[in-house]
């Protein structure tokens, strides 16, 4: 063998070596089932039971034996992702209809529209659904009977609908050369419109922080305003900000055009930014660190001082979800990987919960006492170890990585009294009270209702 042979053959076992001995192994499920296809949107959590589509044309249930119900072929294809509540589950179609399946997947009801809409459905408190009606109308429905309680109309598109206290609606029109968004926020009891934000907002949806909405105007200014009176309670200074979300306490704002990350501690004020190499995926605060991951890697910040404590290279991330005190994250940890990879990330740069392997992205899982069940598109169904009996290894994190902050993007009015960024003579602090959103959802009886093929129209105003 020539010297140059020799070498190509070291470098070849190299990079395999390097593949094969890098990767964190899979933890060892409970057990494992195959659906009867690809599950192609995110599951739907009733009671017990994951309810999830496969391919858009079928519904079907697996509870935490591993017992799959169905399938059961929908009339037409699916169009948004599964909504459940306590009572069933919301498909909504391609052809503009709403069907509601039991956990059984027995039907309860289906409702039709006059057109197909973008929006998608959410639930409410109370075993409740708001729906879109038409592009500018919204109906709240009774979820057992799928009877409509209110109807709410709006000028304009509706693109966001964020269910708290009270529900924020942005709506309006995307014009190439002048789009223009408002936001307004409506009773979930009856639909009134409580109050409207007089100035043009960005496109994205608010978030929540206790009783506020937060949201940017068209500049990019964020603004944080009461949910009940749209009293705005405090205005940034400084425009070019997008919400990348908001976790705990803590609000991340992207700004510089996404390559720069802005945080800030809402009771305290505490802020400090952060480059990014990559996109911005998804971030978790948690025992005062800020977990979070761009496209290459997971990071872990000290959330008082923005001091980085680890960080892991991952390859290429595709997903992200919340689970529990975890951040979980689907990516591919090298070039040559032809599978995709799921972990949920802890403080402790020591210790994953779990990691999952297969052949297309992983959803978010549900939790229960047995385990966390976990869905993959391809079909694959596990139920992973509760997390206390899943302890990672400790080869799995990079050394820390030393970091100062970069800069306080919050800039105080000169007659502030506090510390917070939402305080001042004029701006009263934004208390850290607990969300309503984390509100577990009430529960309510099933009631014994045939199925029925009829499509029945809600009566309404606006052509239902």
């Amino acid at each position: 063998m020539s010297l140059r042979s020799f070498s190509l053959v070291l470098i070849v076992c190299g990079i395999l070596a390097y593949v094969l001995y890098s990767s964190e192994p899979p933890t060892s499920e409970i057990w494992k089932i195959k659906a009867a296809g690809e599950v192609t949107t995110q599951p739907a959590e009733v009671g017990s039971r994951s309810v999830f589509l496969i391919r858009q044309q079928q519904i079907a249930a697996i509870d935490l034996d591993g017992t799959i119900t169905g399938p059961v072929q929908l009339d037409a294809q699916a169009r948004h992702p599964l909504v459940g509540i306590a009572s069933g589950v919301l498909v909504s179609d391609r052809e503009g209809g709403y069907a509601f399946y039991s956990p059984t997947l027995t039907r309860l009801w289906k409702r039709g529209t006059l057109t197909p809409s973008d929006l998608q459905p959410v639930d409410l408190p109370g075993n409740r659904l708001v729906v879109a009606g038409a592009p500018d109308v919204l109906f709240g429905l009774e979820g057992t009977t799928g009877e409509a309680v209110w109807e709410s109309h709006f000028d304009g598109r509706v693109t966001h609908v964020v269910p708290d206290e009270t529900i924020a609606v942005v709506y309006g029109y995307d014009d190439l050369k002048k789009p223009s968004w408002k936001i307004c926020a409506i009773d979930p009891e009856d639909g009134s419109v409580i109050w409207k934000h007089p100035d043009a907002v960005g496109d994205d949806a608010p978030v929540v922080y206790s009783n506020y909405f937060i949201f940017c105007d068209k500049d990019g200014r964020p603004i944080a305003v009461d949910q009940q009176t749209g009293k705005v309670f405090y205005k940034h200074d400084s425009d070019g900000y997008r919400i990348a979300g908001i976790t705990g306490s803590s609000l991340l704002l992207l700004a510089a055009g996404g390559t720069r990350m802005d945080y800030c501690d809402l009771p305290t004020g505490t802020s400090w930014s952060v480059t990014l190499p990559s996109p911005f995926l998804g971030a978790l605060a948690v025992d005062g660190a800020l977990l979070f991951a761009d496209g290459r890697s997971v990071r872990c910040i000290e959330a008082r001082t923005g001091v980085i404590r680890w960080q892991r290279d991952l390859g290429k991330t595709f997903d992200w979800f919340v689970h529990e005190n975890t951040l979980g994250i689907t990516y591919k940890d090298n070039f040559l990987a032809r599978h995709t990879r799921v972990t949920l990330f802890t403080p402790d740069r020591n210790q994953t919960v779990w990691t999952a392997m297969d052949s297309g992205r992983f959803y978010k899982p549900m939790k229960s006492t047995r385990g966390d069940l976990l869905v993959c598109r391809s079909g694959n169904v596990r139920l992973m170890p509760y997390p206390e009996l899943a302890p990672g290894p400790e080869a799995i994190a990079t050394e820390t990585v030393a970091s100062t902050p970069e800069r306080a993007f919050f800039t105080m009015p000169p007659v502030a009294t506090s510390s917070a960024p939402f305080a001042s003579a004029t701006f009263p602090a934004l208390s850290a009270s607990a969300p309503s959103a984390q509100r577990g959802p009430e529960e309510s009886p099933l009631p014994a209702m045939p199925a029925s093929g009829k499509l029945v129209p809600i009566a309404s105003p606006a052509g239902w």
